[in-house]
């Protein structure tokens, strides 16, 4: 069984659900609402790029991209072990009856779309 959907297939509730988390959450990495440990590690802005919900609305991928791709993997790192905090901004901001479970992932679509380019550049 498959917890996520593609984006066409996503009801219209899960979709706008997204599309508030993501709100939330680059507000929240943006603005510096973390603890102070955070705000030290994070050497470039993080961009949320997109969210996917499943359709339960009990859990959301959220996939990110460090300004530039710079130090993705320590970003992500950082991120993934601040899901607590993230999971209770999204608690206090979001109204549902569940928080949904974050993963984080790092978003290569922009690594396939540099490889489309290039190889349309060559051809």
């Amino acid at each position: 069984m498959k917890l996520f959907l593609p984006a066409a297939s996503q009801s219209h509730r899960s979709k706008r659900v997204a599309q508030e988390i993501q709100k939330i959450l680059s507000h929240a990495i943006t603005n510096g609402c973390f603890p102070l440990d955070l705000e030290f590690k994070m050497t470039v802005p993080v961009t949320v790029t997109h969210v996917e919900m499943s359709n339960d609305l009990q859990h959301a991928q959220i996939f990110i991209m460090p300004l530039g791709g710079i130090e993705a993997e320590h970003h992500l790192k950082v991120l993934i072990h601040f899901i607590p905090f993230l999971r209770k901004e999204l608690s206090k901001k979001l109204y549902l009856k569940f928080t949904p479970q974050l993963s984080i992932r790092l978003d290569k679509s922009f690594d396939r779309a540099d490889t489309v380019l290039s190889k349309m550049i060559d051809a």
